[in-house]
């Protein structure tokens, strides 16, 4: 224990013989009748309870609570520090063995819960028993054992003699913190077993192989919502050819459709061959119901119309011949088109039983429907979707012979060889070249706060789709009707320069490649599309960067008319349109309309339109007088760019400012006052880097009217995650997101002191109201924000070894004082009319003044958390056996606290509500 020093005798607790019992009767009284603290009590130095248990040795032995009265065996840890030493045993060397020894026997403390007592006692226990534990350790040893066994089997578990300590449910006082982790719906595990037509024969050349279908097919899965009138995931592309099938496809071919035929290369360390030909892809639904559908869309290779080319697969007799005759048009097809493709078939099936997840295993997809060339978008295929369960609707649609062998079934927690949307390997990954890959296929999550959570990984994938080309006005070409749409991404509109590698490849080429193709319709000059291209955007965007569209007309003809021509023409190019990705800042995304030129010279990005006839920038030839003809659509997936125009506005002027511009006050309150109508789940996806951007405007702020908006801000994201029931995102962030600025005296100011300055102006009571019982109600966040910003501010600046008052400046300490005093009349006057707001910030002020260890509350910390709290509060039976009960006068109590007076009002709120405290803080 401390050393005492000779002060004068205090009224203090002292456990005097049953004798004496009646003198304590007026100290009882004292205690229970209702006192006033006018000045600040004289220190007193708390009771040396070691002296307790020596005087009164004798009776605490006899008593059968002797265990709530003296040291916990486990007031210790230890370990073995030196091997066992067998020696022999004779009855003439037996000790006396000493209880109080056991507790060094054989043993080397490694840590005690309370350093006092074992710099007192270890030496005094070592060197008595040092001799015994050297020569005797396995009597040793078994003596502690015993001695384990029975104060474990006599232990009295007092709380279980209160019955109404039973119902107390202390499981939400301190809740489970988590760091931010990501998370998934439901998976499902998708296997892409055979795409199987009734037209089979051998491709060979020499006959010599598997039956197989006489061309190549292309699948296509995603999963569409018509409950929510949506598609919700991204495509997965699977290629189910035998590869004698594959090779009717030229070597030139397969690099157009492709985009370029660069050499292979690696992709975090997965070499590009185990990533070509995928037949495993996990799907994610964050909202499972009936209603949800795995649609597959499956093409072929340009060869003329729909109707024309299903035909064949739509008869059942002389099935052999008419396999010869589309096999000789396939492998011409192949070799001249090899690099288009046409839409086909589409089939679809449910996933889900019920709302709560249950896959439908047993189900099997639909029969394989002609595809309706009219009828391409999604938003097609969603009606066709909400029919799917009528069969007197269904029957109408043609039917294509054949079969598609998909399964599905419930991904483990430990499922292993897996990459995610953005082809990075997942744990339990074995980088073989005989590896099966199984790729994650990105859902599209709904844009609702409840669904969304903050991310977690990078990730920043733009998804384009080509809608809607009108061309049946245009007099610009000759010929434009089988037109097939090329998509670029470019960071420059010179000449020569050369398209991004970084549009996601389709199954057989590079993972990466520099163009995509969408699916031709043939004699279609409206033509529509449902194609969508995924494109890995650059962690920087500049005005520069932009799609590029190239149209083409493709000549389908391959009959050996016009053999006169020089060149059999296979595509003319007939057009091309663009679309810069960047706008006011902000990525381009949405439903847009864009015109359509003939010519594409260079610098065509610098085109304005300057009025009436005029323009600057290069000369354009407009197809159809510059009318909108091209409909195309984005949707942006991405951890750093932000779609909400008032959070995107924030971040562009901190970017600002930080890079050198001049902060202007006005503009930053107005930025932050829009921050208020930011979108939820937008608020969600970036919370912890809003609030670390607000922070950091926190304690840069020059102006108090910007301190107490960015106040305001933080108070209203804390308040809609609560009420979106998403707090345990503002905890996971406090714990393990919130890292506070580097302090620099003259430059910038501490979180905690801005903070709290802040809170004070809006806790006045001229104040906006609304705000302040928002900041009430969860007032928790902000004293965790200012605990753990105080911590870093000693551990950073190394100051956790000065004295107190010299930790933090007197201005802090005056600003804590004002706004505790500033909360305790809200308490106090609203809880009638506001009681979950007082009753919460009554809460998390308690917990906020107990854990400020710089302000040595020493009546929570040293009453509520000494190891011999419970002992002080027991009846102690002496003597005759009666019954002696002491308490502590209010005047020792109030001296507990240190250098801090707390009234007895304060002692007693700690436990009910409301609380009033008088704090009186000294430097």
């Amino acid at each position: 224990m401390q050393a005492r020093t000779n002060r004068n005798p205090k009224k203090e607790l002292v456990i005097e013989s049953p004798q004496q019992s009646k003198d304590a009767g007026p100290c009882e009284a004292e205690a229970e009748s209702p006192v006033v603290v006018l000045a600040k009590p004289k220190l007193i130095e708390p009771i040396d309870y070691e002296n307790v248990i020596v005087q009164r040795k004798t009776q605490i032995l006899n008593d059968a609570l002797r265990e709530m009265l003296l040291f916990p065996y486990d007031d210790f840890q230890w370990s073995n520090a030196r091997p066992l030493m067998m020696m022999p045993y004779t009855s003439a060397s037996k000790p006396t063995i000493q209880t109080g020894m056991l507790l060094t026997i054989d043993m080397k403390i490694t840590q005690e819960s309370f350093d006092s007592f074992q710099n007192d006692e270890q030496s005094k226990l070592e060197s008595s028993s040092s001799s015994f534990d050297n020569y005797y350790p396995e009597i040793a040893k078994s003596t502690r054992e015993a001695e384990i066994k029975l104060k474990s089997e006599s232990r009295v578990k007092l709380f279980a003699l209160d019955p109404d300590a039973q119902k107390l449910d202390f499981s939400g006082i301190e809740p489970e913190v988590k760091p931010f982790e990501e998370k998934f719906g439901k998976k499902i595990l998708v296997k892409c077993n055979d795409l199987a037509f009734n037209l089979q024969s051998c491709v060979a050349e020499n006959e010599e192989g598997p039956t197989t279908n006489v061309e190549p097919f292309f699948v296509t899965l995603s999963l569409f919502d018509i409950k929510n009138n949506r598609k919700i995931s991204a495509d997965f592309h699977v290629d189910l050819n035998h590869a004698s099938v594959r090779q009717m496809i030229s070597n030139a071919s397969q690099q157009m459709v492709n985009g370029s035929g660069d050499s292979l290369h690696g992709v975090q360390d997965i070499h590009e061959t185990v990533l070509q030909y995928p037949k495993q892809g996990i799907f994610s639904v964050t909202c499972p119901h009936t209603d949800i559908f795995l649609v597959a869309r499956i093409e072929k290779v340009l060869q003329g119309s729909i109707t024309h080319c299903a035909e064949p697969y739509m008869k059942s007799s002389d099935s052999s011949k008419a396999a010869q005759k589309v096999l000789k048009n396939a492998k011409q097809a192949c070799q001249r088109l090899g690099q288009y493709r046409m839409p086909f078939a589409w089939a679809a099936r449910t996933l889900f039983k019920d709302a709560s997840g249950t896959l439908d295993k047993n189900a099997r997809f639909s029969p394989l429907y002609r595809q309706d060339s009219n009828k391409l978008s999604n938003e097609d295929m969603l009606k066709l979707l909400a029919d799917f369960r009528k069969p007197e609707k269904m029957a109408k649609l043609p039917v294509i012979l054949g079969n598609l062998d998909v399964t599905i079934d419930n991904v483990s927690p430990d499922f292993p060889n897996y990459v995610n949307s953005s082809y990075i390997p997942m744990k339990q990954f074995e980088n073989s070249t005989k590896t099966l890959i199984t790729f994650e296929i990105e859902e599209f999550v709904p844009c609702i706060p409840k669904h969304t959570q903050p991310f977690t990984i990078y990730n920043n994938h733009l998804y384009v789709y080509p809608k809607h080309l009108k061309y049946d006005s245009q007099k610009s070409f000759a010929k434009a009707r089988n037109i097939a749409v090329c998509i670029e991404f470019k960071d420059s509109d010179e000449e020569d320069s050369l398209p991004l590698k970084c549009i996601y490849g389709r199954p057989g080429g590079p993972v990466f490649t520099r163009s995509a193709f969408a699916a031709v319709l043939h004699h279609h000059q409206n033509p529509e599309f449902y194609d969508e291209i995924k494109i890995e955007l650059p962690t920087q965007l500049h005005e520069k960067h932009h799609l590029l569209f190239t149209f083409y007309h493709v000549s389908c003809d391959n009959s050996s008319k016009g053999s006169t021509k020089k060149k059999d023409v296979v595509e003319t190019q007939v057009g091309y349109s663009w679309l810069p990705l960047i706008k006011d800042g902000r990525v381009v995304t949405n439903e847009q309309h864009i015109p359509v030129s003939a010519n594409l010279p260079s610098g065509y990005l610098s085109y304005q339109e300057a009025g009436v006839g005029k323009h600057s920038g290069p000369e354009i030839k407009w197809v159809d007088g510059g009318k909108q003809l091209l409909k195309i659509s984005t949707h942006l997936v991405s951890t750093v760019y932000t779609q909400d125009q008032h959070l995107h506005n924030f971040f562009q002027y901190c970017q600002k400012t930080e890079s050198g511009a001049r902060a202007l006050g006005n503009d930053l309150v107005k930025y932050l006052k829009s921050l208020h109508a930011m979108e939820g789940h937008v608020m969600i996806a970036f919370l912890p880097t809003v609030l670390n951007q607000l922070f950091r405007v926190l304690t840069r702020a020059t102006q108090e009217e910007v301190a107490v908006n960015v106040t305001r801000v933080i108070i209203h994201i804390v308040a809609q995650c609560h009420e979106e029931g998403l707090d345990s995102y503002l905890r996971s962030y406090v714990k393990y997101a919130y890292k506070a600025e580097p302090y620099v005296a003259s430059e910038y100011k501490t979180v905690h002191e801005e903070l709290t300055k802040s809170m004070t102006t809006i806790l006045k009571p001229s104040a906006d109201f609304l705000t302040s019982n928002k900041l009430l109600k969860y007032s928790w966040f902000f004293f965790e924000v200012l605990i753990k910003s105080m911590a870093q501010h000693l551990i950073e600046n190394s100051k956790v070894k000065l004295l107190r008052n010299q930790r933090f400046s007197a201005s802090f300490h005056h600003a804590v004082e004002t706004v505790v005093n500033m909360l305790m009349p809200h308490i106090t006057q609203k809880y009638r009319d506001n009681p979950e707001a007082s009753k919460n910030a009554n809460h998390s002020l308690a917990a906020f003044i107990k854990t400020l260890f710089e302000f040595k509350f020493e009546f929570l910390r040293v009453v509520c958390n000494h190891e011999h709290y419970i002992p002080l509060n027991l009846p102690m039976p002496f003597g005759k056996g009666r019954v002696q009960r002491y308490q502590v006068a209010v005047e020792a109590c109030n001296t507990l606290v240190g250098q801090y007076a707390v009234s007895l009002h304060c002692c007693q709120g700690a436990m009910q509500t409301p609380v009033e405290a008088t704090v009186h803080l000294d430097s």
